[in-house]
C-alpha cells in the first residue's frame, strides 16, 4: 500500500511538464554548484569593507534611498531600506535573495521571501499575506488592477526581505555600511546647513514643481523646516529625482492636507522602506 506522500509525488510527476521537471533539476544542479564555489572562494572581508565605500560613495541617488524616516510621537524614527540592504548584499557576496508570489485570490496574494547566505548556509524566510487593498481615508480601497496588485504585492514583501537580508548578512559588513552612509550623509547634510538647506528645498519645488511650501513640509512629517533631520534632506533629494524621471507623481509623493488618505500614503511613502525608494 502506497502511502499519500508516494501518492502525491507520483501525481505531480505525472502532471508536471517536461520543461519544468528540466527547469527544477537545472536550480538544484546550480544551487550546489554556487554553493560549492561559496565554499571554495569565501569572501574577503577586507576586500568586503573597500568595496562598500567605494559603492556608497560613489552613487548619491543609493546614499539618499539608504534610510527612511517617519515621525511616532513627535520623535523621528528612522531605519535603514531595502536598497540598503540588497546594496550590502551586492558587496558580501554569495547572498542569494528572492520574492515570489506562491498564489493568488480574488482578494490577496501569498509572498514568499527568503535571503541565503550560501558561504555560511544561514537562511532566513518570510510567508506573507497580502491583501489586495490600500487605505483612502479610513476605509480600504480594493485594487483591481495588475500593476497596482503587483506593486502592493512587491511593498510589502520587500519589507519582509529586507528582514531577512539584515539577518543574514555578517554583521561585521552591515555595521561598517551603517557607519559610511551615516557619514557620507552627515557630510551631504551638516547640520549647521541644514536650516539654509530646508529654505532651498522648499523654494525648489515650489518653482520647479508648483508644490507648496505647506505640502512639502507636510511630506516631511509636518516638522518644522528647521527641525528636518538629514534623512528628510536625503529624501527631498530622491524625490526631486523621482519626479524628473517621471517614476512617481507629485501627488503621491506630497498629498494634499485633505486628501483622502492622506496619512496612510505618508506612511507608505517613509515609514516602511517602499521598494522604489
Amino acid at each position: 500500500m502506497t502511502s499519500d506522500k508516494e501518492n502525491t509525488i507520483q501525481i505531480f510527476e505525472e502532471t508536471a511538464s517536461e520543461g519544468t521537471k528540466i527547469e527544477q533539476a537545472r536550480a538544484f544542479s546550480e544551487v550546489l554548484m554556487q554553493a560549492k564555489l561559496a565554499k571554495e572562494f569565501p569572501r574577503d572581508m577586507k576586500k568586503v569593507f573597500h568595496k562598500l565605500e567605494e559603492t556608497f560613495q560613489s552613487s548619491e541617488a543609493l546614499l539618499d534611498a539608504c534610510k527612511y524616516s517617519y515621525e511616532r510621537g513627535n520623535k523621528p524614527i528612522t531605519d535603514y531600506t531595502i536598497k540598503f540592504a540588497r546594496a550590502v548584499a551586492g558587496c558580501v557576496g554569495n547572498i542569494h535573495f528572492s520574492i515570489k508570489e506562491l498564489s493568488r485570490s480574488h482578494t490577496q496574494s501569498e509572498m514568499h521571501v527568503y535571503a541565503w547566505d550560501v558561504e555560511s548556509n544561514t537562511m532566513q524566510t518570510r510567508t506573507v499575506i497580502v491583501k489586495h487593498e490600500q487605505y483612502a481615508a479610513t476605509q480600504p480601497r480594493k485594487l483591481g488592477k495588475e500593476r497596482d496588485i503587483y506593486e502592493n504585492n512587491t511593498n510589502v514583501a520587500a519589507r519582509r526581505l529586507r528582514e531577512c537580508l539584515l539577518a543574514v548578512l555578517p554583521g561585521p559588513a552591515v555595521d561598517k555600511a551603517k557607519d559610511i552612509v551615516e557619514d557620507l550623509l552627515i557630510q551631504a547634510y551638516p547640520p549647521e546647513k541644514r536650516k539654509q538647506l530646508a529654505k532651498t528645498w522648499l523654494d525648489f519645488y515650489e518653482k520647479e514643481f508648483n508644490i507648496s511650501n505647506e505640502r512639502v513640509i507636510l511630506a516631511c512629517g509636518d516638522t518644522p523646516p528647521e527641525m528636518w533631520i538629514k534623512e528628510k534632506f536625503a529624501w527631498l533629494s530622491m524625490a526631486s529625482k523621482l519626479l524628473k524621471q517621471g517614476s512617481a507623481k507629485a501627488d503621491d509623493l506630497f498629498p494634499e492636507a485633505d486628501t483622502p488618505g492622506a496619512d496612510q500614503i505618508q506612511k507608505e511613502l517613509e515609514g516602511t522602506g517602499k521598494s522604489k525608494f
